[in-house]
């Protein structure tokens, strides 16, 4: 049997992740929130107060973003 990238769990995964995040950041739109938005409230309500170089690591984006 012959290896076939797009058939490994790996590139799945990842597909399934991206889709799955578009689907989230569409639903999201309409509440006028981005994916990042929503995460940095999801920690921060979670969390309580974070320093911006410990939300920027623990939600993915660049620390000039946040």
């Amino acid at each position: 049997m012959q290896y076939r990238f797009t058939n490994s769990l790996p590139y799945l995964l990842n597909r399934a992740d991206v889709r799955i995040g578009d689907l989230f950041s569409q639903r999201l739109a309409e509440y006028d929130l981005t994916l990042p938005m929503y995460r940095a409230m999801a920690v921060l309500r979670q969390e309580g107060p974070q320093r911006l170089s410990d939300l920027s690591a623990m939600i993915t984006v660049e620390i000039s973003t946040v």
